[in-house]
């Protein structure tokens, strides 16, 4: 979403949802914070609710997803009651994305606004086509990803050890 969209609420989803997030997404995030995954990204346990594809490790498995420090994503700067992201040209598809959809005839939707009312957006045909377009890369991205966590899931156990060999599997595919 566009900078100001989540002004209303200040950033109330990124203290109330995990993000979890795609190889593409943390390809990007480390570009951008010239950081290595294990500095944003966590391993969270199955909670069987969850539809983010799951990753089978040896002695585990988890999702991934953005870290959560002090009740919040660990890309959440606040300062006294004003919360932004820090990483607003990068930030992973599903924040930009969020509450938007795009329903069966391809158009753009709000799936919660009882959740992120948000202002009446997108202002025109020019904002609705970016966020149409922005809405089928998550997709797409989020399809690969999936491809790709059910091979990796297919591969010996002894071949998927820990997150590192995970990412060392995806991210030359971002």
């Amino acid at each position: 979403m566009p900078e100001g969209f989540c002004e209303q609420c200040n950033g109330k989803c990124c203290t109330e949802f995990t993000v979890y997030v795609t190889h593409a997404d943390v390809k990007r995030l480390m570009g951008h914070l010239k950081k290595p995954y294990e500095a944003f990204i966590t391993g969270y346990a199955d909670d069987e609710r969850c539809t983010h594809p799951l990753i089978k490790l040896a002695a585990y498995d988890v999702r991934i997803g953005l870290t959560y420090a002090e009740k919040k994503c660990c890309l959440l700067n606040v300062v006294g009651d004003r919360r932004r992201c820090t990483v607003q040209p990068v930030k992973p598809m599903v924040c930009r994305t969020y509450p938007f959809t795009i329903d069966g005839e391809g158009k753009l939707i709000h799936v919660e606004p009882y959740k992120c009312a948000g202002p009446i957006w997108p202002p025109d045909q020019a904002g609705v086509d970016k966020s149409v377009s922005e809405v089928r890369q998550l997709k797409r991205e989020y399809q690969e990803y999936t491809l790709l966590v059910q091979q990796w899931n297919k591969l010996p156990k002894e071949e998927r050890p820990n997150l590192k060999a995970f990412f060392d599997y995806v991210l030359p595919h971002a």
